[in-house]
């Protein structure tokens, strides 16, 4: 009887550490997609010149997206959660709901002078996790374009 009762608790523990193991690793996997998305939209948005109503833009956004997998949903809290916290307007609608936010920062004293916001969300969409991190804006990736100058006829 003892050597069974043993021969569950270590089973039981191989499981566990099985689980967390394999949780890391799929989180380590979704980071990175959310990494990689938000590297390609800094990139195609500096391309693009911050012109982000260039149906290319999009063009050249959304199958690299979908390539990747990366298929991380935008609650209303976290949408709230980063129109809270500063002055920027954020966008999280604009590009049908592909898992980024962006936001333009023209607070520098040049109007003609502006840089990118972006942030994408790592995927964390398992029901114990969820349970326990309520909020996902805890796992974001953020980062921003080089200032861009503005082709607006007043900044020529």
């Amino acid at each position: 009887m003892r050597d069974a009762l043993g021969g569950l608790f270590n089973i039981t523990l191989l499981f566990t550490f099985l689980f967390l193991i394999t949780g890391f690793v799929l989180f380590g996997i979704n980071y990175y997609k959310a990494f990689s998305v938000k590297n390609k939209i800094i990139t195609t948005i500096e391309q693009y010149e911050g012109n982000m109503s260039n149906p290319k833009l999009k063009e050249k956004i959304e199958p690299y997206i979908r390539r990747l997998n990366y298929n991380a949903r935008i609650s209303n809290n976290m949408v709230n959660n980063l129109k809270s916290g500063n002055d920027l307007e954020w966008d999280c609608n604009t590009f049908n709901d592909l898992g980024f936010c962006f936001a333009k920062d023209t607070s520098s004293s040049n109007t003609c002078l502006s840089t990118f916001l972006v942030k994408t969300f790592v995927n964390t969409d398992v029901p114990v996790f969820n349970s326990i991190f309520s909020s996902s804006s805890l796992f974001s990736v953020s980062g921003e374009t080089k200032v861009i100058r503005s082709r607006e006829d007043s900044c020529r």
